[in-house]
């Protein structure tokens, strides 16, 4: 492996310290966030990772379209219903 990128130790350190820093900033966030929006980001995350890919180059394939329409609409669903319920408990409070 080291015959092939000279620079793979760095890297590997590198991608530790990304992944840590990601790992001890989602567990801030979660005590700081409520549990819904935590588990709405876990659905944002895959259309983040598909704009990302997108502005990179990437191309999907005919099947994963279908999927990532079916996200977003989940998505669109899950917080159109938390609009409403928003909406919701500030109609009762008043």
């Amino acid at each position: 492996i080291e015959s092939q990128n000279t620079n793979i130790y760095y890297y590997i350190v590198l991608l530790g310290l990304v992944s840590g820093i990601a790992l001890i900033s989602y567990i801030m966030a979660s005590s700081l966030l409520p549990l819904n929006v935590m588990g709405l980001m876990s659905y944002v995350e895959p259309m983040a990772m598909l704009v990302a890919s997108f502005l990179i180059g990437e191309v999907l394939s005919e099947g994963s379209y279908l999927l990532m329409i079916c996200l977003v609409i989940s998505v669109a669903l899950v917080m159109l219903d938390g609009i409403a319920a928003i909406k919701k408990q500030k109609g009762k409070n008043e």
